[in-house]
C-alpha cells in the first residue's frame, strides 16, 4: 500500500526511473510524468543522467519551464537534488539506459519512489531482474524506502476493456514475487512509431496529441505518482 510522503521544508519528492535493460521506454515514461506533472501544477525538475544530456535538452526545448539538469555520477546526481529540490515539488531523475550496480544504489540512497518500466516479454521481465532485486535489498537495509514500482510499457491493445493475458501472467508472477506492479499500464499505439517522446492531454489547450496514450500517463501519474504526493493548490504552470 502506498504511502503519503510529506516533503519537509525545502525538501522535494524524488522519482528514479530505471531498468538493467535497455529500451524499455524508460525515459519516454519519465519525460511524460514530468510533463503531466507540470500540467498537474507542480513544481518539476528533471535531472537526465544519459551521457550528454540529450534527454535534457529535448524536454527543455519542448516545455521550457521544466528546469533541468544533467548529472552522471554520484555527487552530481546528489549536488543537483539537493540545489533543484529547494525550489521544486518533484524531483524526476531518469537513470542510463542499462543502469548498473551502483547507479541503482546511488537512485535508491536519494529517492522516496524508484520506477521500472517493463516490456512484456520474457527476455524484458528477465532483464530486470537484476535491478529489482538489488531494489530489494536495499529496501531491507532502508526500512523498506524508496518506494518501487513496475509499470508495463508498451503493452499491445486489444480492444476496448480488454486486458493482455501476458499483462496478466506476468502480473500475477511478479505480484506473487512480492513486487508492487501498477495497475495502470502504458499501452503500444501508432504514436510509439512516430518518435514523438512527449505526449500531452489536449485538455490542457497546450498542445494536439494522442488522447489514448495521455490518457495512459496520466492514469499511471495518478496511480503511482500523484497518490503519494501531498495534496497541493493547483500551481498557475499556464
Amino acid at each position: 500500500m502506498s504511502k503519503v510522503i510529506e516533503p519537509g521544508i525545502g525538501q522535494a519528492f524524488v522519482i528514479g526511473f530505471c531498468n538493467g535493460k535497455g529500451g524499455p521506454g524508460k525515459t519516454t515514461l519519465a519525460l511524460n510524468s514530468a510533463v503531466e506533472l507540470f500540467d498537474q501544477g507542480r513544481r518539476v525538475a528533471f535531472i537526465d543522467g544519459e551521457e550528454g544530456g540529450i534527454n535534457a535538452g529535448a524536454l527543455s526545448r519542448f516545455e521550457p519551464r521544466i528546469e533541468t539538469r544533467k548529472a552522471k555520477t554520484a555527487f552530481e546526481i546528489d549536488d543537483a537534488i539537493q540545489e533543484l529540490g529547494q525550489n521544486h515539488d518533484v524531483v524526476l531523475f531518469d537513470a542510463p539506459g542499462q543502469t548498473s550496480g551502483e547507479e541503482v544504489a546511488t537512485i535508491c540512497s536519494v529517492a522516496d519512489l524508484v520506477v521500472v518500466p517493463i516490456k512484456l516479454s520474457l527476455k524484458d521481465v528477465r532483464g530486470s531482474n537484476s535491478v529489482l532485486r538489488m531494489i530489494r535489498r536495499l529496501q531491507l537495509r532502508q526500512n523498506g524506502m524508496p518506494e518501487s514500482a513496475i509499470v508495463f510499457n508498451e503493452v499491445r491493445p486489444l480492444g476496448e476493456g480488454r486486458r493482455s493475458r501476458s499483462a496478466a501472467s506476468y502480473r500475477r508472477q511478479l505480484s506473487d514475487a512480492g513486487y508492487q506492479v501498477a495497475r495502470s499500464e502504458i499501452r503500444f499505439y501508432e504514436w510509439h512509431r512516430l518518435c514523438e517522446f512527449v505526449t500531452r492531454d489536449p485538455s490542457a489547450n497546450l498542445q494536439k496529441s494522442s488522447d489514448k496514450c495521455a490518457m495512459d500517463i496520466a492514469a499511471f501519474v495518478y496511480e503511482v505518482i500523484l497518490r503519494r504526493l501531498p495534496q497541493l493548490e493547483r500551481a498557475a504552470n499556464e
